[in-house]
């Protein structure tokens, strides 16, 4: 898992191994599922930002940054 940093919004970026529960509640984080999928974990749960996979990580990312920015 690496933890990246965009515009003060902390992402975790998970690798195939690593499980959404390793990060920290009330976090972003991207993974690889047939496609990049973002989400936003809230206590036990994981609150998807999209419904459609994205095409790319930077795609990702990008879908959280706007949803983080727009909460802030």
């Amino acid at each position: 898992m690496r933890k990246v940093d965009m515009l003060g919004v902390t992402i975790y970026v998970l690798d195939t191994e690593d499980s959404l529960v390793d990060c920290p509640v009330d976090s972003y984080a991207v993974f690889n599922n047939d496609g990049w999928m973002a989400v936003h974990r809230q206590a036990e749960q994981a609150i998807p930002l999209h419904t459609d996979p994205l095409p790319s990580l930077n795609a990702a990312l990008n879908e959280v940054l706007s949803v983080a920015l727009f909460f802030a």
